[in-house]
């Protein structure tokens, strides 16, 4: 490969190069004037000199690649050939505006431009911007990502973690950290990043070894406070670049003024543009949050695939919990047999070396997965599972449907905050970004510290699909619902009371309640958003989740002796929640029992009971809440065993509905 750096560049381009460093900083003062004037948040501006940054990396990029700054995205995007006037107009929330308003300051997107984000948290935007750059690859795709990020303390581990997983798979990803003085250099050395054309020298020739193959490449870009120290004017680097021209002969006094008042008079006109634009209307924010699945282009497979799901027999906990966990993996073998774009990754190296019990279980099946589709699409990542939800994400958006088996990872409130950013990406996008990613997770923390139910944790994340399984055919079915939808879904396995009821509607098999249901020889779908009557009633509507349906149903049928019929309702998925199935049920029977293996406050069990209100004229009595008391959950197993609630205490709030009390007293 030729090693030689480009340039010196003919006359237009470096004339072009100045233009848009000039753009760049009249952007910065619009920006700062709408800003002063209340019309806008202010945004993080540029260093002086960061201009030089901005245009000589996006110099050095080819038609199709991406760009995703973690700081200072903005100039980036300008120097990419965004509108300076549209970036405005999406500053001050106006529907003219590249997310038409719903990204604001905190995130711009173009993908016609190839620009995947600008201004997130290093937290997020560094391993999204490793996924994006994965789909790439694994697309064939060829093209490059670029990353630019400022010194950010919060984001290092991120930083390190991204990194490993783009050099484990030779991604072609060239980031650019931005650091105020000279610092140990990357892998392409030290770069000055007031210099133009010594950052796009640097950039062009990552760019290339990326693109050939040759795996990331880490830059050190001097910036912030380097033009102090080399005591240049406060114009730096624009002044300096302007300079060099006009020593070569090509720029002159009177062609920089001529500059310089185009770009600001583009910017004054820019503004007059961003004002006039019409706010986004708040209530196209809820059609943006889901994206609406697609009509599949193939029918599925017939199916040849070995199974692996247990049929019905005594129940065993452990056996109900390899069934559960075979029919999940199973489920993933449809889905990757039927698409192409499926991947599967899970926590590798240390992160996965205390891996047993439920993980130990999954782990034959995992490696059965991988000698069938290959270690590209089913792989182990050495990095957190915040880290690596942050590099699905990425993926999702850029055409893979990764799945992140973190059946065994974090605790469930560290993988809240990449989850939550994959939620509002399509929304914050202005509808333009797809999230088919899917996470595994179990239902509670198995680790020995506090825990809490997973589903309660997530469900208030809007744009988050989240469904809590209670059998294993509901598991495989749900789970293809899940990677096939176009949203970002999470299925909570209860591995350890799940699988002891028949599966809900006929999408199942047959089963008992002392067995495992049998997982149906075919490859079929559970709908998401829409709960089963597992067992028809007319004096009460029980409503349960997870591993409290098997027992609601024990309960209905010992009550069935008494003369009481008990309507069973599988909600299946939390979020989207179908309160049409459960409140029609309420109000023809009249009482309302709602279980949930979670606290009581926050969880799955008090939305539906606050929903009680639309039927409580058709109530006989008032609803009750079966769900953990709010106390902390110990390791321990008494203190644990303490919190949960089962049979009899959903016998108990049954036979309290069917007192004769009046309809106000709520529960």
């Amino acid at each position: 490969m030729d090693e030689t750096p480009p340039g010196p560049w003919p006359p237009r381009e470096t004339w072009r190069m100045l233009r848009s460093m000039i753009r760049v900083r009249h952007f910065e003062k619009a920006a700062a004037l709408l800003a002063d004037r209340g019309l806008a948040p202010a945004v993080r501006p540029l260093p002086y000199g960061g201009e030089a940054l901005a245009v000589g990396s996006c110099a050095a990029l080819r038609p199709g690649d991406r760009i995703a700054a973690v700081d200072f995205g903005h100039g980036p995007l300008i120097a990419r050939g965004a509108r300076p006037d549209r970036l405005l107009a999406e500053l001050l929330g106006g529907t003219d505006g590249y997310c038409r308003g719903a990204g604001g300051p905190a995130f711009a997107f173009d993908a016609g431009l190839g620009f995947i984000g600008a201004n997130g948290p290093g937290e997020r935007a560094l391993p999204a911007a490793v996924g994006a750059a994965w789909a790439d690859l694994r697309l064939g795709r060829g093209h490059v990502t670029l990353v630019l990020c400022g010194e950010r303390e919060d984001a290092a581990a991120e930083l390190h973690e991204s990194l490993r997983f783009a050099r484990d798979l030779g991604l072609p990803v060239v980031l650019l950290h931005q650091v105020r003085a000279a610092a140990p250099a990357g892998d392409g050395g030290f770069v000055d990043g007031h210099d133009v054309e010594a950052v796009r020298r640097a950039v062009d020739r990552a760019a290339r070894t990326a693109r050939d193959g040759g795996g990331p490449c880490l830059l050190a870009v001097g910036t912030a406070g380097a033009e102090r120290l080399a005591g240049e004017s406060p114009a730096g680097a624009v002044a300096a670049y302007a300079e060099r021209l006009t020593a070569r002969g090509v720029l002159d006094a009177g062609s920089l003024r001529a500059i310089e008042r185009e770009e600001s008079a583009a910017a004054r006109a820019a503004i007059r543009f961003a004002e006039a634009s019409r706010s986004a209307d708040p209530d196209q924010a809820f059609h943006r949050l889901f994206a609406e699945p697609r009509p599949r282009t193939r029918p599925s497979p017939a199916r040849d695939r070995p199974r692996a799901v247990a049929a019905t027999g005594p129940h065993d906990p452990a056996r109900t919990a390899a069934a559960v966990t075979a029919a999940v993996w199973d489920g993933l073998g449809d889905a990757m047999a039927e698409d192409d774009c499926v991947v599967v990754v899970r926590q590798g190296g240390r992160y996965g070396e205390t891996r047993g019990g439920r993980g130990a279980r999954a782990d034959g099946a995992f490696r059965a997965l991988e000698a069938e589709f290959g270690g590209d699409r089913v792989r182990e990542a050495r990095m957190s599972g915040a880290v690596l939800l942050g590099v699905c994400a990425g993926a999702a958006a850029l055409g893979l449907r990764p799945v992140a088996d973190l059946l065994d990872g974090d605790a469930v409130a560290e993988l809240a905050g990449p989850l939550e950013h994959a939620g509002r990406l399509r929304s914050m996008s202005g509808g333009a970004v797809d999230v088919p990613l899917v996470c595994l997770v179990a239902a509670a923390d198995r680790a020995p510290a506090p825990s809490r139910a997973a589903h309660a944790v997530l469900l208030g994340i809007p744009g988050l699909k989240i469904a809590v399984p209670s059998t294993p055919d509901d598991a495989r079915g749900l789970l293809l619902s899940a990677v096939r939808d176009p949203n970002p879904a999470v299925l909570v396995v209860d591995e350890d009371g799940a699988g002891r009821v028949t599966g809900a509607n006929g999408a199942g098999g047959a089963g008992t309640a002392d067995g495992p249901a049998p997982v149906p020889d075919r490859t079929y779908a559970v709908a998401l958003g829409v709960a089963g009557v597992v067992r028809p009633g007319d004096d009460v509507t029980v409503v349960a989740v997870g591993s409290l349906v098997p027992e609601a149903l024990r309960v209905a049928r010992r009550l069935a002796g008494d003369g009481i019929s008990v309507e069973v309702i599988d909600a299946r998925t939390v979020a989207p929640l179908d309160l049409e199935t459960v409140l029609e049920s309420a109000a023809r029977t009249g009482r309302l029992v709602v279980c949930d293996n979670a606290h009581r406050t926050g969880s799955f069990a008090a939305v539906v009971m606050a929903a009680a209100q639309v039927v409580h004229p058709a109530l006989k009595a008032p609803p009750q809440h079966v769900a953990w008391e709010d106390l902390p959950v110990a390791y321990a197993p008494v203190p644990d065993a303490r919190r949960l609630v089962g049979a009899a205490d959903i016998a108990a709030a049954i036979r309290l509905t069917l007192m004769d009390r009046p309809v106000s007293l709520w529960a």
